[in-house]
Protein backbone atom coordinates (compact mmCIF):
# COMPACT_ATOMS: atom_id res chain seq x y z
CA UNK A 1 0.00 0.00 0.00
CA UNK A 2 3.18 2.16 0.57
CA UNK A 3 4.50 1.54 -2.51
CA UNK A 4 1.12 2.38 -4.30
CA UNK A 5 0.60 6.04 -2.42
CA UNK A 6 4.43 6.61 -3.03
CA UNK A 7 4.12 6.00 -6.53
CA UNK A 8 0.55 7.77 -6.77
CA UNK A 9 2.15 10.84 -5.36
CA UNK A 10 5.37 10.78 -7.44
CA UNK A 11 2.90 10.67 -10.07
CA UNK A 12 0.81 13.47 -8.94
CA UNK A 13 4.11 15.74 -8.63
CA UNK A 14 5.31 14.95 -11.98
CA UNK A 15 1.90 16.16 -13.17
CA UNK A 16 1.56 19.14 -11.85
CA UNK A 17 5.41 19.92 -12.84
CA UNK A 18 4.79 19.26 -16.62
CA UNK A 19 1.52 21.18 -16.18
CA UNK A 20 2.90 24.22 -17.32
CA UNK A 21 4.51 23.25 -20.31
CA UNK A 22 1.15 22.54 -21.69
CA UNK A 23 -0.19 25.89 -20.88
CA UNK A 24 -0.70 28.40 -24.14
CA UNK A 25 2.35 30.60 -24.11
CA UNK A 26 1.77 33.68 -26.16
CA UNK A 27 3.59 34.16 -29.53
CA UNK A 28 7.35 35.25 -28.36
CA UNK A 29 7.69 36.54 -31.83
CA UNK A 30 4.43 38.74 -32.36
CA UNK A 31 5.14 42.50 -31.17
CA UNK A 32 3.26 44.25 -28.67
CA UNK A 33 2.77 47.66 -27.89
CA UNK A 34 4.10 49.29 -24.46
CA UNK A 35 3.02 52.76 -25.42
CA UNK A 36 0.11 53.86 -27.47
CA UNK A 37 -0.24 56.95 -29.72
CA UNK A 38 -2.43 60.36 -28.09
CA UNK A 39 -4.19 62.02 -30.47
CA UNK A 40 -3.72 65.78 -30.71
CA UNK A 41 -5.12 69.16 -31.31
CA UNK A 42 -2.98 71.02 -34.46
CA UNK A 43 -2.93 75.08 -35.62
CA UNK A 44 -3.32 74.60 -39.31
CA UNK A 45 0.03 74.83 -40.78
CA UNK A 46 1.88 73.06 -37.86
CA UNK A 47 3.49 70.08 -37.54
CA UNK A 48 2.98 67.08 -34.81
CA UNK A 49 5.05 63.49 -34.49
CA UNK A 50 2.98 60.87 -33.33
CA UNK A 51 4.93 58.06 -31.30
CA UNK A 52 4.44 54.22 -30.32
CA UNK A 53 6.91 52.14 -28.24
CA UNK A 54 6.93 48.04 -28.93
CA UNK A 55 8.55 45.31 -28.00
CA UNK A 56 9.11 41.68 -29.86
CA UNK A 57 9.71 39.19 -26.87
CA UNK A 58 12.34 37.08 -28.66
CA UNK A 59 14.25 40.03 -29.80
CA UNK A 60 13.06 40.08 -33.34
CA UNK A 61 13.71 43.49 -35.30
CA UNK A 62 10.33 45.87 -35.45
CA UNK A 63 8.65 46.98 -38.15
CA UNK A 64 6.23 50.06 -38.68
CA UNK A 65 3.53 50.80 -40.42
CA UNK A 66 1.32 54.66 -40.35
CA UNK A 67 -2.19 55.03 -41.73
CA UNK A 68 -4.44 57.58 -41.79
CA UNK A 69 -7.85 56.70 -42.31
CA UNK A 70 -9.93 58.57 -45.22
CA UNK A 71 -13.87 57.10 -45.30
CA UNK A 72 -13.45 53.63 -44.31
CA UNK A 73 -10.54 52.49 -45.61
CA UNK A 74 -6.89 52.57 -44.06
CA UNK A 75 -4.27 54.23 -46.27
CA UNK A 76 -0.65 53.94 -45.35
CA UNK A 77 1.94 56.69 -45.56
CA UNK A 78 4.52 55.83 -47.25
CA UNK A 79 7.97 55.70 -46.04
CA UNK A 80 7.27 56.07 -42.68
CA UNK A 81 8.57 52.51 -41.37
CA UNK A 82 9.49 54.51 -38.02
CA UNK A 83 8.26 54.49 -34.11
CA UNK A 84 7.31 58.35 -34.99
CA UNK A 85 5.23 60.04 -37.60
CA UNK A 86 6.30 63.44 -38.24
CA UNK A 87 3.72 65.79 -40.23
CA UNK A 88 1.74 68.60 -41.30
CA UNK A 89 -1.65 69.18 -40.63
CA UNK A 90 -3.64 71.55 -43.35
CA UNK A 91 -7.34 72.51 -42.93
CA UNK A 92 -9.48 72.48 -39.98
CA UNK A 93 -10.58 68.78 -40.14
CA UNK A 94 -10.11 65.54 -38.17
CA UNK A 95 -7.69 62.95 -39.34
CA UNK A 96 -7.50 59.79 -37.89
CA UNK A 97 -4.20 58.04 -37.66
CA UNK A 98 -3.84 54.48 -36.51
CA UNK A 99 -0.10 52.44 -36.84
CA UNK A 100 0.26 48.40 -37.75
CA UNK A 101 3.57 47.09 -35.85
CA UNK A 102 5.04 44.22 -36.92
CA UNK A 103 8.05 41.45 -36.93
CA UNK A 104 10.58 41.90 -40.17
CA UNK A 105 11.20 38.58 -39.95
CA UNK A 106 7.45 37.22 -40.51
CA UNK A 107 5.61 40.23 -41.13
CA UNK A 108 2.52 38.04 -41.19
CA UNK A 109 2.84 39.02 -37.36
CA UNK A 110 1.35 42.10 -36.55
CA UNK A 111 -0.74 44.41 -34.18
CA UNK A 112 -2.71 47.38 -34.65
CA UNK A 113 -2.78 50.40 -32.20
CA UNK A 114 -5.77 52.31 -31.26
CA UNK A 115 -7.03 54.76 -33.45
CA UNK A 116 -5.74 58.40 -32.79
CA UNK A 117 -7.26 61.55 -34.34
CA UNK A 118 -5.18 64.40 -34.84
CA UNK A 119 -7.44 67.65 -35.14
CA UNK A 120 -6.39 70.63 -37.39
CA UNK A 121 -7.84 73.90 -36.33
CA UNK A 122 -7.80 77.72 -37.35
CA UNK A 123 -6.93 80.00 -35.05
CA UNK A 124 -9.34 83.25 -34.31
CA UNK A 125 -6.61 85.79 -35.72
CA UNK A 126 -6.90 83.59 -38.93
CA UNK A 127 -10.92 84.48 -39.19
CA UNK A 128 -10.20 88.07 -38.00
CA UNK A 129 -7.58 88.96 -40.76
CA UNK A 130 -9.15 86.71 -43.77
CA UNK A 131 -11.46 88.88 -46.24
CA UNK A 132 -14.09 87.28 -47.83
CA UNK A 133 -14.67 84.48 -45.41
CA UNK A 134 -17.86 84.79 -42.70
CA UNK A 135 -15.92 85.40 -39.70
CA UNK A 136 -13.40 87.34 -41.33
CA UNK A 137 -15.43 89.90 -42.82
CA UNK A 138 -19.10 89.72 -41.08
CA UNK A 139 -17.32 89.38 -37.24
CA UNK A 140 -15.71 92.63 -37.40
CA UNK A 141 -18.28 94.34 -40.02
CA UNK A 142 -21.11 93.63 -36.98
CA UNK A 143 -18.57 95.03 -34.20
CA UNK A 144 -18.29 98.07 -36.42
CA UNK A 145 -21.81 99.16 -37.09
CA UNK A 146 -22.70 98.79 -33.64
CA UNK A 147 -19.89 101.03 -32.70
CA UNK A 148 -21.23 103.22 -35.12
CA UNK A 149 -24.33 103.33 -33.71
CA UNK A 150 -23.39 103.76 -30.07
CA UNK A 151 -21.13 106.56 -30.96
CA UNK A 152 -24.14 107.92 -32.66
CA UNK A 153 -25.99 107.92 -29.58
CA UNK A 154 -23.68 108.88 -27.10
CA UNK A 155 -23.39 111.84 -29.73
CA UNK A 156 -27.17 112.87 -29.49
CA UNK A 157 -27.03 113.00 -26.02
CA UNK A 158 -24.94 115.76 -25.96
CA UNK A 159 -26.37 117.99 -29.30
Amino acid sequence: MKKLLALLLTLALAFTLALPAFAEDPDPAMPVITRQPKGLRVRNGESFTLSVEATIPNGDEIGYQWYIVSSSLGRDIAKEDTAELTATIYGGQDYPYYVEVYNRSNPELRVKSNTVHVIGYFPISFWLTMGGLAYGVVLPSILFASFVVLFQRIVSLFQ
